[in-house]
């Protein structure tokens, strides 16, 4: 067969189908596959064309630099970590979701945030005391440009490798060791 006329045929064939699809409510999803019609204009929907509820972000439970679960409602608080490469600032493209939450989550609380960076022992202490700051500091920019939380509600600080929580004798023990924990800081 002319390969041109096969084209020919598929143009035609694409054509016709194209003009044959609904979408009434505008959503996205053919009329033949939307299982909530009528859906309003703008609204977020599933492959199904039913609208997908928001959740709301999980409670806030974390530790004050206190070392107090907030809020005082919480039982468990967690120290939330951001952990970095070897001889890394550069923040991981996996701890956005945890900042946007975290951001997200005490905008409105009379709160302030302790960024603490660490390292593993690795290099010189005065190295690794250098680099505790940059993550910290990355941290903290990442916080106010991606996620518009306050600068000023935002302190860093920097330790080195003297504040391991993890032997620093394996790979997996250093890894636990290069983080940036943060803190709340209750006004």
């Amino acid at each position: 067969m002319n390969p041109w006329l096969c084209v020919g045929v598929l143009a035609v064939l694409l054509s016709s189908s194209l003009h044959a699809v609904s979408d009434k409510d505008g959503d996205g999803v053919p009329d033949f596959k939307d299982a909530c019609p009528g859906t309003p204009v703008g609204s977020r929907v599933g492959a199904n064309g039913c609208i997908i509820p928001v959740s709301a972000p999980a409670p806030v439970c974390l530790m004050t630099s206190q070392m107090y679960p907030y809020p005082s409602t919480c039982h468990q608080g967690e120290i939330l970590s951001i952990y970095f490469d070897f001889g890394s600032a550069f923040v991981p493209f996996e701890a956005a979701a945890k900042l946007a939450w975290l951001a997200k989550s005490i905008e409105a609380d009379p709160v302030s945030l302790l960024l603490q960076g660490h390292t593993d022992d690795i290099g010189t202490d005065a190295a690794n005391y250098r680099l505790s700051a940059e993550r910290a500091d990355n941290v903290a920019a990442t916080l106010a440009m991606d996620f518009a939380f306050p600068k000023a509600r935002i302190t860093t600080a920097s330790f080195g490798e003297s504040m391991p929580v993890a032997p620093n004798n394996s790979e997996i023990g250093r890894q636990q060791n290069r983080r940036v924990d943060i803190l709340i800081l209750v006004e």
